[in-house]
């Protein structure tokens, strides 16, 4: 089991204002009604037809998956994935979405653009009465700062399970909170 860590921001305040904008960088949103497969970006064939297939077979528990890619001169170089809860999830309520399955080609770390990829999925994301996610595994420094420079709250800590010993089917679950996060 992993140590995970549990944070959010509350669609219920004002959103994060906006990164400025990187020279050169142009900002993609891809949902699974713009075609069958999402954008490679780093992403393996296979999880580039399961998500949009658990999008169409109304696995995930609202219609908001998507994908916000950066791009420059044409090649993907951030990703951030807009995931809705389902069964891997169960501390999220039905219109909550989570910035997860983050990657920024490894050429172009350390340029900011890991901020403006979340960030923009974040403002991509926005309603009220929802609450937007981002995990963590507790010994990832700069992911936490990356949430927390973003406007993240801890909000609590958990683990990672397996199910029949496959950490695919297991789910992240929170076992302490810091207050109610429902």
């Amino acid at each position: 089991m992993s140590e995970i860590l549990f944070y959010c921001i509350d669609c219920d305040r004002a959103p994060p204002p906006a990164v400025n904008p990187i020279a050169g960088i142009v900002t993609n949103v891809w949902r699974p009604s713009d075609a069958l497969l999402a954008p490679s970006c780093g992403l393996s064939f296979l999880t580039r037809m399961v998500w949009p297939g658990l999008h169409w077979f109304h696995l995930l528990r609202n219609r908001d998956h998507a994908v916000v890619w950066l791009q420059r001169n044409g090649r993907c170089v951030h990703r951030t994935m807009l995931i809705p809860p389902f069964l891997r999830f169960p501390f999220m309520a039905p219109n909550d979405l989570q910035c997860g399955d983050i990657w920024t080609e490894p050429s172009e770390r350390g340029r900011g653009l890991a901020v403006a990829g979340v960030s923009a999925s974040v403002r991509h994301a926005w309603r009220s009465g929802r609450r937007i996610w981002y995990l963590t595994e507790v010994g990832n420094e700069p992911s936490q700062r990356l949430a927390r420079h973003i406007g993240f709250s801890l909000v609590g800590e958990g683990q990672r399970t397996r199910r029949l010993g496959f950490r695919i089917f297991g789910q992240f679950v929170v076992t302490s909170a810091s207050h109610d996060i429902r």
